[in-house]
C-alpha cells in the first residue's frame, strides 16, 4: 500500500523544469569591493584634509577681560575607518581675536559629532600677556559647516593674559580627499 501511495505522488507532481544550474562567480577582489564600496558613498578607510576658515567669539571667565571676536584658520587631516564609524585625525589653527592664538592637537570624532584636544599659545598683545592653554572642543559638522565650544585651561600665565573661558566657533571646511 505504501509503494502504490509513493508511486501516486510521483507521477501526480509536476515536473520540475530543466533549469540549468547558476555559473560559480569568482570571489570579489579587494579593489572591487572598495570600488563597490565608493559606488554605494560610503567612506570605508578614507583620509581627508580640511582647509577651512572660522568665526570665534571668546567669552573670558574673568570680569577684567573682555569679550572678543575674530576669525582664524585651520586645517585637519582625518581618517574616517568607515561609514558611521570613528573619524581620528589632527589639526592646526591660527586665529586672530584681540590676540593671536597659534594651537594644534588631536581630534576623534563619531559619525558627526567629535573632540577635539588642542594644546594653545595666546601671544601678547596691547591687552595683556602670553599664555599656553589646554583646549577641549565638543564638536558637530554638517558638511561644510562645523560649530563648537571650546574650553580653555591655562597651563601658564603672565600679568594680564587672558586666563580660563570659553569660546564659540562657526566653521566651514572643504574636505579634499587624499588618500583611499
Amino acid at each position: 500500500m505504501l509503494t502504490a501511495a509513493l508511486f501516486l505522488a510521483q507521477v501526480a507532481a509536476p515536473a520540475a523544469p530543466n533549469v540549468p544550474p547558476l555559473p560559480e562567480t569568482p570571489a570579489e577582489t579587494s579593489a572591487e569591493a572598495a570600488q563597490r564600496d565608493e559606488r554605494r558613498g560610503l567612506l570605508q578607510h578614507t583620509t581627508f584634509i580640511l582647509p577651512g576658515a572660522q568665526l570665534v567669539t571668546w567669552v573670558p571667565s574673568r570680569e577684567s577681560h573682555e569679550r572678543a571676536t575674530g576669525g582664524g584658520f585651520e586645517v585637519s587631516v582625518a581618517h574616517h575607518y568607515g561609514n558611521g564609524d570613528p573619524v581620528l585625525g589632527a589639526l592646526a589653527l591660527v586665529e586672530r581675536l584681540d590676540r593671536t592664538r597659534i594651537g594644534g592637537g588631536l581630534e576623534f570624532g563619531f559619525d558627526l559629532v567629535g573632540l577635539e584636544l588642542c594644546v594653545i599659545r595666546e601671544l601678547a598683545s596691547s591687552k595683556g600677556g602670553a599664555q599656553w592653554s589646554l583646549q577641549a572642543a565638543p564638536y558637530v559638522s554638517f558638511g561644510f559647516i562645523t560649530l563648537s565650544a571650546r574650553w580653555l585651561v591655562p597651563i601658564t600665565t603672565s600679568e594680564g593674559s587672558p586666563g580660563s573661558g570659553a569660546m564659540l566657533t562657526a566653521g566651514f571646511k572643504v574636505p579634499v580627499r587624499v588618500g583611499p
